[in-house]
């Protein structure tokens, strides 16, 4: 894997509660600095888009001739049970599948299993909003670019322009970082422990003053962190490839891949 353009998004429906960063990626195997390289971070509600600054960004990469890697913080997919019992279900018919059956995916199960997060249920609660919306996100930035956004799989055979979905709180948990409170505007202490903890990976070119006032722009930091893991082949990968390319499949680092230092 040569260099590449990450750009992780934390997704929500209210644009100005959206982060973006964006990271050169060097491509090499290690624990360099200097391998994720944050050259930008913004919040959303300003008077350039979400889309059109990750068009932005996007295009400049292209032109350099780097491919790009969109890491997106919502899922991507629904549960196949879910569509399946749903097509042929009636108002007021009974349901046999059980609720984790309907509305949780294989690779939620996954990831509370290896790492005792768990995702949202993408298939029962307002995350689904959120997906829909980073669906929207990929397409009209294909349709800006003149080109398709792919579903990312391997990390050695990735198209010029592609999404994985990730999930900060699971590679907050497998480095030992906290993986919650610290959302709130007044738990900036812990949003700082955070960054401080991922100083080993990552290389800060810009401000990151937002990231430490602001959650969702921490949180698409995270996302970069985890596109490099996924660039590396150091995230735990699908048993059933046909059910992921299905339902989606969240990319986040094995546990024992961890190289930051441990925290309480």
């Amino acid at each position: 894997m040569g260099p590449s353009l990450i750009i992780g998004v934390d997704c929500a429906t209210d644009e100005a509660r959206v982060g973006l960063a964006a990271a050169r990626f060097d491509g090499s195997v290690g624990e360099s600095r200097e391998r994720i390289r944050l050259t930008e971070v913004v919040c959303g509600g300003g008077e350039e888009s979400i889309v059109e600054t990750t068009a932005r960004w996007a295009q400049a990469a292209r032109i350099e001739g780097l491919p790009v890697l969109l890491a997106l913080d919502a899922p991507l997919g629904w549960p196949a049970r879910l569509g399946e019992v749903l097509a042929g279900h009636r108002a007021g018919e009974p349901i046999e599948p059980t609720r984790d059956e309907m509305f949780r995916r294989e690779t939620d199960r996954v990831v509370r299993r290896m790492t005792g997060k768990l995702p949202l249920d993408v298939g029962a609660d307002r995350i689904a909003r959120t997906a829909h919306w980073a669906l929207g996100l990929t397409a009209a930035l294909g349709k800006k670019l003149q080109t398709r956004v792919e579903a990312g799989w391997d990390p050695k055979s990735l198209s010029s322009l592609a999404a994985i979905e990730i999930y900060p709180a699971a590679l907050l948990k497998v480095c030992g970082l906290p993986a919650s409170g610290y959302k709130r505007t007044d738990q900036r202490a812990n949003r700082e422990v955070i960054l401080d903890g991922l100083g080993a990976e990552l290389s800060i070119e810009c401000d990151v003053t937002l990231a430490l006032e602001q959650a969702d722009v921490l949180d698409s930091i995270l996302c970069v962190v985890a596109g490099a893991d996924f660039l590396q082949g150091r995230c735990v990968e699908p048993e059933d490839g046909a059910l992921a390319r299905k339902e989606g499949w969240i990319w986040f680092r094995r546990p024992d891949q961890d190289s930051t230092r441990t925290r309480a």
